[in-house]
């Protein structure tokens, strides 16, 4: 099985968790491609035919995946094509990270099997502040290990059973 890790990282944060699912995938023997999708031409340039499963990766910001990440995920056509999720982020929450990326993904025909989220140092610490300094740390990048195993056990399922979300509380379409 061909697995495409995609994420979009402005700070790198989301990149080393990326690393360690991509790391686990191929010490459990599969064939995965770690793609930097941040800048708009690396968007523009990937296939996502050429995957039979995907894991998606994006940073949190202002609670939902980047405008630009789910402006690109419009163009995507799933047919039926497993995937997983992650977020990370810096602030008080998720926010509506979960729900509102599945609910894309799901339009466009994906089939979301999982969803996780990382700690992350904050953006703002670039100009100074300290939120969640050192994070993700070792013990966060296990977690990540542990994202891909179960990965790839949804992924060979015949019949994995699907991860269900409810509209979170004050959620507005």
């Amino acid at each position: 099985m061909k697995i495409g890790i995609l994420y979009f990282s402005g700070t790198h944060v989301t990149a080393l968790v990326a690393g360690a699912v991509q790391r686990r995938l191929e010490e459990l023997g599969a064939e995965a491609e770690l793609r930097d999708i941040t800048p708009l031409r690396k968007r523009r340039d990937i296939d996502t035919d050429t995957y039979d499963a995907l894991i998606l990766g994006f940073p949190v910001y202002s609670d939902f995946a980047p405008s630009v990440i789910n402006e690109w995920l419009m163009t995507l056509e799933g047919r039926g094509r497993p995937c997983a999720l992650f977020c990370t982020y810096g602030g008080r929450t998720s926010g509506y990270f979960h729900y509102h990326t599945w609910q894309i993904l799901k339009e466009r025909g994906f089939s979301v099997l999982m969803s996780a989220e990382f700690l992350g140092r904050h953006t703002f610490n670039l100009a100074g502040w300290n939120v969640l300094p050192g994070r993700p740390n070792e013990e966060d990048l296990k977690v990540a290990a542990d994202l891909a195993d179960r990965a790839v056990g949804l992924f060979a399922s015949e019949s994995p059973e699907l991860l269900s979300l409810q509209k979170p509380l004050g959620y507005k379409e």
